[in-house]
């Protein structure tokens, strides 16, 4: 069964208006002036070091992207976006533990960061937390990224008790996805260039099931920000969903050419190869998953159940057995009816 995944909140912030003045003396306002003045000098100079990380990170340069955010940091250490971009990039270095770190800074200066909180639950899921990485993703479902345990078929039943149902959507949940449509729909007006806007109002659509709609905007996102790996990913999963599996097999391979250590692509292009019958191309995918992450027992499932299609069951049995031992209960039930 093809995964169905993987979304941003935006925040905004008002300045308080019409702030009494003090009068102080002119030394004392003049020093006011200078320490402003640095504090102000601050802020720009970590934000423009926040936006070379940015525009480093879309030209595949991870490894200076992080040293712009760390400079960053250093300037602006409360500067929760920066810890989380850096934790996304050395989540894409495999540098888990990391990641996990900046993360949790991120969270502990934000703690309403649902992203935050999805993307740990990725980094743990490589380090075999499966508890600690699906409590991360019900939290980030809590906080309003509705699609963040879809595609983790080890959280399923934490979903479904986060969700509230199993199938359908609740007239509350409905509305609560059009406001947020709304939501992003005015901050695309104000900036008709605001990638994450366009991505978050897709995968919104998405929840609505208007699966055209999130592709239109997964477009938007893809045409700003041609590096955006998750776009195409996600993008990929709506093809999948509407069973344009060829289609979402080139967006999975889009996503693996700007992040090679995807495994969640490998996986999901994996099935819809499967989908259209290339098994062996099936086969190839999901070992490729496998090898990026060894505890992703749906992978091994789904490739022992490929294997049985051309005829190889004992190395069918094989991955059962694997999967099996990482508590997939289809894959014990299946050794015991063929693997005896």
């Amino acid at each position: 069964m093809p995964r169905r995944t993987t979304a941003l909140a935006a925040a905004l912030s008002l300045l308080p208006l019409a702030q009494p003045l003090l009068l102080a003396s002119t030394s004392a306002l003049a020093t006011a002036a200078v320490v402003l003045a640095t504090q102000a000098a601050h802020a720009q100079s970590a934000d423009e070091f926040f936006k070379r990380g940015i525009d480093n990170h879309e030209l595949g340069d991870l490894q200076e992207a992080i040293a712009n955010w760390n400079k960053a940091i250093e300037i602006n250490p409360q500067y929760a976006d920066a810890y989380r971009k850096r934790g996304y990039a050395k989540w894409q270095l495999g540098d888990y533990q990391g990641s996990i770190s900046d993360f949790t800074k991120a969270i502990e200066i934000n703690p309403q960061d649902a992203s935050a909180y999805n993307k740990r639950g990725d980094s743990k899921f490589f380090l075999s937390n499966q508890r600690g990485a699906c409590a991360d993703k019900k939290k980030a479902v809590s906080l309003g990224l509705q699609i963040a345990l879809r595609g983790v078929p080890e959280c399923t039943k934490i979903f479904e008790r986060a969700s509230g149902k199993t199938a359908g959507l609740s007239s509350e949940v409905i509305m609560d996805l059009k406001d947020k449509i709304a939501e992003h729909t005015k901050l695309i007006v104000s900036n008709p260039q605001y990638v994450d806007a366009y991505y978050n109002r897709a995968n919104t659509k998405y929840e609505l099931k208007d699966y055209q709609g999130a592709i239109a905007d997964f477009n938007k996102a893809i045409e700003f920000a041609p590096q955006y790996a998750y776009a195409y990913y996600n993008r990929g999963i709506t093809k999948s969903t509407l069973g344009h599996y060829q289609e979402a097999i080139a967006d999975f391979g889009m996503a693996i050419e700007i992040d090679p250590r995807d495994s969640a692509a490998y996986y999901n292009r994996a099935n819809a190869k499967y989908e259209l019958n290339d098994y062996q191309g099936a086969i190839s995918d999901f070992t490729k998953a496998i090898a990026i992450n060894p505890q992703n027992a749906s992978a091994y499932s789904k490739r022992g159940t490929t294997k049985e299609l051309i005829d190889d069951l004992q190395g069918a049995c094989s991955d059962w057995r694997k999967a099996s031992s990482l508590a997939d209960k289809d894959a014990a039930g299946w050794i015991k009816e063929q693997c005896q």
